[in-house]
Order: C-alpha cells, then structure tokens, then sequence
C-alpha cells in the first residue's frame, strides 16, 4: 500500500461502477486493523462465469471463500454431529467501507436443531445472579425445560476481505448472535490458522456455544457472555454459554453453496444442494426448521421460545 498522498479519482471511478453494478458501500464503523500481513493473500484474476451478475466471478467468489472461511470449535458437550449434519451456505458481494474497496464474504451455517440453554450449572450462583436460592431454582427450572430450544438453527457471520490491489487481506469480521445486534470485531480480536496450501494464517478461529451455536472469538467472550432478565422485582444476569473442548470443523463450501445476490438467485431450496433440510426455502421468507415439520416443531420447541429458527432471507446482504 503506497505512502503517497490519496488520489479520489480510482473511488470516484469504484462509486460509478458501484452505481451501475450494485456494489454496496457500507459503513466504516470499527476499522481498527491489525498490522499488514498476518492475514494476506496474493488476489487471483480469473475471466470466469458470474452467475450472480455481480462483476466478481464465481471462480474468484470461491477461491475467497476457501483462503478466508473460518475454522469453527465446538463444546465438547455439543448434542450434534456437527460433521455431518450442518450445511454452510455463502455469498460474496463488492463493497466499499470507508475509502477501502473489497468483498463481504456472508457465511451461514445451518444446523437441524437448537437444543437451547442447556448449560446452567445447578449451583446457580455462576449463571443466574439473582441470589443463591432464586438462582439455584432458575437454573433447575431451565436445565429441565431446554429453554429457549427450536427446531432449525442458522447463524451468520461476515467477513471484510480488502482488496489491495496485490493483495487480499482480512480487515474486520462482524457476527450476530441469539436477538442481539451484529457486532463488529477487528482482525485483531481472533486467532488464525494456517492454510494448507498456502502456509498463511488466513483462517480465523471461532467458538461455537454448546446447543445453540452462536460464534465468538474466544472462549472467554462465550461463557463470559450474559443477558440481563428484570422480573420479579429483581435485575438477573444470566451466562447460558459453554465453549470449547470439542470437535474442530472446516467448513465444507463447494462452489455450488453460493447463494447469488438479490434478484439473481443461485438456487431457490437447499434440496438442490444437500441431502439435509429438504424443503427448506433459501430466499422466501418463511421460517427454518431444519427439515423437520411444523407439528413435530411444536412438541420439540421450549416452552419460552419459538417453534422454528427465523427465515433466511434476513442472513443475506445487503439485508432486506
């Protein structure tokens, strides 16, 4: 990256042909970058098809899709067989953040179950702060009832790939989990593993929570993470999370796992694309529930949460 003052003229040019194409230019929230290098990765320039009509082809989509996908940790107490019976679905979209041009890479993992807070330890004091006698009886009451479990679950992450010209290079991922909004995080907050083929660090690390999936860069953010309940007269702190300890997951993300765009779909169900979840929609707006019917949904959900994971068509950018 030059030291020399900056030129509008190539942003300017990258704003029309954003106009024209439909790149989306997104907020600069947290740019906070790590220091060049750790995560770099020589571009590649291939005249590909482009079925998504995006000005970026399939075959570049999936090159930036297996250099940068994450590496997943899951509990050792997690419930499924994360190895097969879990598919992962992407999408890769031009972007503009800040003055820097590159890729939002969008993944979705999707999972047949949410098995919901199973983690609450019956002593209580660690989980639910309301007071060792309250909070030993909620945490009774919810290790027995699976609270907040559905059936289909589907987490997303995003990550920020800059394109240096000579160089791809991850700047920022952004993940969202259980009903909070997305969060942003440098480079910087995860650890990387090698590629194989290449010897770089260009595969960040995530943990996964025990039964309901949601994703961290560490462990320590997961079982440290807590929400508050006001009720009864009394604030509670709740920690339902546990990470760690289990199974690690490349993510399987054949070509043919690319969604599209909006208005330009690369398949309408995941029937087309996996044996798992038959009947689910990738694109309508209708819930998921991991294959499984409503009625059987229904006996399975807890009793504080609803029947089947949300659509989605919320998970893709830009979000509609």
């Amino acid at each position: 990256m030059s030291n020399r003052g900056w030129n509008p003229k190539p942003l300017l040019g990258l704003i029309v042909l954003c106009f024209l194409t439909g790149c989306e230019i997104i907020e600069n929230i947290d740019p906070a970058p790590a220091p060049r290098g750790s995560t770099a990765f020589p571009p590649m320039s291939t005249p590909a098809p482009d079925i998504d009509g995006d000005n970026i082809s399939d075959a570049v989509e999936w090159r930036l899709i297996e250099k940068f996908k994450p590496v997943l940790i899951f509990d050792e107490n997690e419930p499924l067989d994360v190895a097969n019976e879990t598919v992962t679905l992407y999408q890769v979209h031009p972007v503009i953040k800040g003055r820097q041009e590159g890729y939002l890479i969008t993944l979705v993992i999707l999972y047949a179950l949410d098995y919901g807070m199973t983690d609450f330890d019956l002593d209580g004091w660690d989980h639910i702060t309301c007071g060792p006698i309250f909070g030993d009886a909620l945490a009774y009451l919810a290790s027995q009832l699976d609270t907040d479990g559905h059936c289909g679950d589907s987490e997303a992450l995003r990550i920020f790939v800059a394109d240096y010209g000579d160089t791809w290079k991850i700047e920022s991922l952004v993940m969202k989990r259980h009903h909070d909004d997305w969060k942003e995080y440098p480079e910087s907050a995860f650890s990387f593993e090698r590629d194989e083929e290449t010897g770089l660090r260009t595969h960040p690390i995530i943990y996964v929570s025990e039964s309901k999936h949601a994703m961290y860069a560490s462990s320590d953010e997961c079982e440290g993470y807590s929400v508050e309940i006001y009720d009864f007269g009394l604030s509670c702190e709740v920690k339902f999370e546990d990470c760690d300890g289990g199974v690690k997951l490349t993510l399987h993300t054949p070509p043919a796992h690319n969604v599209g765009e909006h208005g330009r779909h690369a398949f309408e169900t995941l029937d087309e694309v996996s044996r798992l979840f038959p009947g689910e929609s990738v694109w309508r707006d209708t819930p998921f529930c991991g294959g499984y019917t409503w009625e059987s949904c229904e006996e399975f959900a807890g009793m504080f949460d609803k029947t089947c994971a949300g659509s989605l068509l919320g998970k893709w950018f830009p979000e509609q």
